[in-house]
């Protein structure tokens, strides 16, 4: 009996090191995450000063956004090679800290997005035009950092608020693609003129 229970405790140890482990790994990969604007928010005009706000470990290495002409479901109409540079964000050195200690930096810029990666395209909700950004961070580019709809920002805000900066990991959140399940590394954006 002792022997079994000590075999129960080792299998629990090691299911939860293994969980650990994968989370170390993905959060190693990420850099942070994009809070405004949300996948899909909808703008007034084109000529909009649109607040993007990116929240990231990573206070040593800009952030860039480009910007490209959407197709009718988010990814740009030309493809990755149609991104054409909007701004770089850079990181403050002081940081914010949640209840548990944990670090994030804030980095923030509103920005107009040119007319040229705009694209006419009219939806039922009145809106005419659509684009997509791409935020990327240092070495892991396009792959650093995350994005949300206006639901999965209300997850984010649940789990940061339980569990710290990084409690929204692992929780769906994220915007992904339906077909493959894949994070959505991109914003795309609509405008009514």
């Amino acid at each position: 009996m002792h022997t079994q229970a000590n075999t129960l405790k080792g299998r629990s140890i090691a299911k939860r090191f293994g969980w650990i482990s994968a989370a170390t790994t993905a959060l190693a990969l990420l850099s942070g995450c994009l809070t405004s604007p949300y996948y899909g928010q909808i703008f007034n005009a084109r000529t909009d000063q649109i607040p993007f706000e990116v929240w990231t470990y990573d206070k040593n290495q800009n952030i860039k956004l480009e910007c490209a002409k959407a197709s009718a479901h988010g990814g740009p109409i030309d493809g990755d090679g149609s991104y054409q540079p909007l701004t770089t964000v850079n990181p403050p050195d002081q940081a914010h800290f949640d209840y548990k200690g944990d670090e994030i930096f804030h980095a923030g810029k509103k920005v107009a997005i040119p007319l040229s990666c705009w694209r006419n395209y009219s939806y039922a909700d009145g809106t005419n035009y659509i684009t997509v950004v791409r935020i990327t961070q240092g070495s892991l580019g396009q792959n650093s950092i995350y994005t949300f709809d206006k639901n999965g920002l209300s997850c984010l805000g649940q789990w940061v608020g339980k569990n710290g900066f990084f409690g929204w990991f692992g929780k769906s959140c994220e915007k992904r693609y339906i077909n493959t399940g894949n994070p959505i590394r991109t914003v795309f954006l609509k405008a009514k003129s």
